[in-house]
């Protein structure tokens, strides 16, 4: 069994960390006795939290992980970005040397600079969790391509992958891409697919809560679109807006329920210059451990995202939370492995982001929602796919191959 040094520049107190860190980093641990010293960067607000921060330090004491949180900073961004890193390596070093550490796994290309130099100083194997093409979006935000940075990023991001013991990908799109484009075939041997996962233990249709949340809301005899998560940005919302606006044109009684912890008013705001009526959507914030209710009391779920080449790579939480829930998706294409939903008839294609594209999935839904065996297959999806207890195996994995 290994002694780690898990490396991440995203915070454990991130919602992020607590859903697609530390569950996998847990399984590891009490189900294949792996021992982990974590080198994290927290976010200033997230820390003063000291209930948060509290639970988090006891969770990990349970599995007996060492925590070694430095401070995220984020502007300027270069400068702040150097000085993380340069702490991150002191701290690392010492890390190494305390702990007898004997493996690296790093999270994402930002703190590979720090596993690439300790791989290389201290003999250690190396796990590249790729997370995504990093530098790709950060130019999908505006970072020139034919910048130096961007360059850099990418020379960084290849040499991780050249020089890793083991890497893992989000999505089998992005698996092929590096099959294809790689200089170095050896690069997709040693790569596993694992997307984001969720605990199906948790995510899983609720009768009751459906029952009781439709009676809450005065919905008990509609048909309800769910949307979960980030608003604003990539996540198109006024797109989404758009879309159930199109919809509710030709189905008076639909309803729109919207899950987010984020500001609701641009998208009030998008709604409303549409006309669509305050009374057929609600906007909410939920706790994170009742959502799983919530998006039972739906029918079909949505996720719009701007397409990228970056976005091959990505592997959208909430696909594994929405299907296991038993929900087919409405999402557009270009996502991670969305055309692997499309193809098993658990999702269905918006084309573009036009309205004659969202009457024409609304169409397909009709025919798709008359299938009886629609939410089994769905949750099935998940089970195969998105599965917490899967995810685990597949590092496990990976893990003995660092061994060899």
């Amino acid at each position: 069994m290994l002694k780690t040094l898990y490396i991440t520049y995203d915070g454990l107190l991130d919602p992020l960390g607590q859903t697609q860190i530390l569950p996998y980093l847990e399984g590891l641990a009490v189900q294949h006795g792996h021992r982990f010293v974590i080198l994290s960067f927290e976010k200033a607000e997230r820390w003063a939290d000291v209930a948060r921060r509290q639970t988090i330090i006891e969770r990990l004491q349970r599995h007996n992980v060492v925590w070694l949180p430095l401070r995220y900073h984020q502007r300027p961004t270069l400068p702040a970005t150097l000085y993380d890193l340069m702490l991150g390596l002191w701290t690392a070093i010492i890390a190494v040397q305390r702990y007898q550490i004997q493996a690296l796994h790093i999270r994402s290309t930002v703190p590979l600079t720090l596993g690439l130099l300790l791989k290389r100083w201290f003999k250690l194997p190396l796990l590249f969790d790729l997370r995504g093409f990093w530098a790709d979006e950060r130019a999908d935000l505006g970072m020139p391509r034919t910048g130096l940075l961007y360059r850099l990023l990418k020379k960084l991001e290849q040499t991780g992958l050249n020089q890793a013991e083991q890497i893992v990908s989000l999505t089998k799109q992005s698996l092929r891409y590096l099959a294809e484009h790689s200089h170095n075939p050896q690069i997709a041997e040693k790569t596993t697919v694992i997307p984001c996962a969720a605990n199906l233990q948790r995510w899983q249709r609720d009768e009751q809560a459906r029952t009781r949340i439709r009676h809450e809301l005065g919905w008990q005899t509609k048909q309800i679109v769910v949307y979960s998560g980030s608003l604003g940005g990539g996540y198109r919302s006024a797109d989404l807006a758009e879309c159930f606006a199109t919809w509710l044109q030709s189905e008076p009684n639909l309803r729109w329920l919207v899950l987010s912890n984020q500001d609701p008013q641009p998208l009030i705001k998008a709604l409303q210059h549409l006309n669509v009526p305050a009374e057929s959507y609600t906007i909410r914030s939920v706790a994170s451990n009742d959502v799983a209710q919530w998006l039972s009391s739906a029918d079909v779920a949505i996720s719009l995202i701007t397409p990228s080449y970056a976005k091959i790579a990505s592997s959208p939480t909430k696909f594994g939370e929405y299907l296991a829930c038993g929900l087919p998706i409405f999402s557009n294409a270009g996502i991670g492995d969305s055309e692997e939903l499309f193809a098993q008839g658990v999702a269905i294609k918006i084309a573009d982001f036009s309205v004659a594209a969202y009457q024409i999935a609304w169409q397909r839904y009709q025919a798709l929602r008359q299938q009886p065996d629609l939410a089994q297959r769905c949750r099935a999806f998940a089970e195969r796919e998105f599965d917490l207890a899967s995810a685990i195996e597949r590092y496990a994995a990976c893990y003995r191959e660092l061994e060899r």
